[in-house]
């Protein structure tokens, strides 16, 4: 698994800054090439070709089996919410359901979205108009399959995908939790300057972490990656990588 995160890295190059107040993003390009077709769960759901269901136990947390109803197999990626509810929860790894197929995601793949008692209202809005000015700047560009994120001249982290048309569905999804973090850290004192050296550095330390394979969901593998700068997850089918996210430690 280690050998087909590397090659999969080994083939991204870092495209042309663009870059927004203290956001910058950088392109990761790439001509790796995934034979088999899946879609994102985005697509099955505005098909209503995924049922989700949450299985509840007296006593326990709840469980959630998730029915691919269409052809193809559907990639499930990480922070993706299962239920849309007062009780909403994400998925805490990427996994991919196979075609006509149901599975039953284990508790420990399950996070509980809590929300924050101390939330101000008037002060999400706010920022949720500020981040918007952010995603009007920014554009992927051809053989994208993925892009590195700099909030205040620091990496912030990288998200990658197998196919560039995945990244298209999934882009802005991914740039607006960014987006969001950019405009409540700009400070307009700030000096910045180009974070391409850093950005170049990241990947570096990304393509030398540690890899640890974790149990898979039926099917795939997912690895978790470590290194002094950063830590991520990998998901992979058949020796192909199709979605890698990593994030900067502090």
């Amino acid at each position: 698994m280690s050998d087909t995160i590397k090659t999969y890295l080994t083939k991204i190059q870092i495209g042309a800054e663009q870059s927004f107040k203290n956001l910058s993003i950088f392109p990761l390009l790439s001509d790796y090439f995934i034979a088999f077709d899946y879609q994102t769960i985005d697509d099955a759901v505005s098909k209503d070709l995924i049922e989700i269901l949450e299985i509840r136990q007296k006593g326990s947390t709840p469980k959630h089996k998730l029915i691919n109803k269409s052809d193809q197999m559907i990639l499930v990626y990480e922070s993706e919410k299962t239920v849309k509810s007062g009780h909403q929860r994400n998925i805490g790894n990427t996994i991919m359901i196979p075609a006509k197929e149901r599975v039953v995601i284990p508790k420990s793949f399950i996070k509980k979205n809590r929300s924050s008692p101390n939330i101000n209202p008037t002060r999400n809005l706010e920022n949720a108009k500020t981040s918007q000015d952010y995603l009007e700047q920014f554009a992927r560009v051809d053989s994208q399959v993925g892009a590195l994120y700099a909030i205040n001249g620091k990496v912030a982290g990288m998200d990658c995908f197998g196919k560039p048309d995945i990244l298209e569905k999934v882009f802005m999804k991914i740039l607006e939790s960014y987006a969001r973090d950019a405009a409540d850290k700009f400070d307009p004192k700030m000096y910045l300057k180009s974070a391409k050296a850093e950005a170049n550095h990241f990947l570096q330390m990304a393509k030398g972490a540690q890899v640890r394979t974790k149990r898979p969901v039926k099917l795939g593998t997912g690895c978790r990656l470590e290194s002094k700068m950063c830590s991520g997850y990998a998901f992979a089918h058949e020796n192909n990588v199709l979605r890698l996210s990593v994030v900067a430690k502090n």
